[in-house]
């Protein structure tokens, strides 16, 4: 300070430097960024303390659910199975009380494989029906889960399964070849070539 006492020499204007103005578009974005930490933080403490544990609830009530519908559905299956009907082979178009074979006697295939195949229809209907519950609650609740699409999955396991199990074609062929050996025996007797 130079000068005499009580006489302040002010530095001259063109050595302040002036302070930059922060542009306006930026300040609000960070307002913006400081602001959407706080929310997020908020919307993320309450997904973990209300949403998820709902969330969750649902899940194992889905899983159950999936559960609960697999043993009924293995129930329905082995019940139809138990309620089976088969007719053996020595049955078909021989008269039991004569002890001959009837030359006027013609046994139909139609009537075997209907017979045969009479139990795959009302598993099918089980199968729908359990099938479109399941497409009722799904509708219900909102979308479907990853264990609905897990229950969806083993539900065609279990079908082909089934569709593994199911014998009947092999049956069918095999009553086929001995309804046209009884046939050709009938012949043979209405023809009198019967083999000696």
């Amino acid at each position: 300070m130079k000068g005499h006492f009580g006489h302040i020499d002010w530095p001259s204007n063109e050595n302040i430097k002036r302070m930059e103005k922060i542009n306006p578009t930026l300040k609000t974005i960070k307002t913006l960024l400081y602001n959407g930490g706080l929310v997020y933080a908020f919307l993320y403490s309450v997904v973990v303390m209300f949403v998820e544990p709902i969330l969750q609830k649902q899940y194992l009530q889905r899983r159950e659910l999936s559960l609960s519908t697999l043993l009924q559905l293995r129930r329905y299956i082995a019940q139809l199975q138990k309620r089976l009907m088969m007719t053996p082979v020595s049955a078909l178009g021989y008269n039991e009380y004569d002890k001959h074979v009837e030359r006027s006697t013609q046994t139909s295939d139609d009537n075997i494989i209907q017979e045969d195949n009479s139990h795959w229809p009302e598993i099918n209907v089980q199968l729908q029906s359990v099938k479109q519950e399941l497409q009722y609650f799904n509708r219900f609740s909102g979308q479907p889960s990853e264990i609905t699409e897990d229950f969806v999955f083993q539900t065609k396991m279990v079908t082909d399964q089934i569709k593994l199990t199911d014998r009947s074609q092999k049956f069918s062929d095999k009553s086929r070849d001995i309804i046209q050996g009884i046939r050709e025996m009938k012949g043979w007797f209405v023809n009198g070539q019967v083999p000696r």
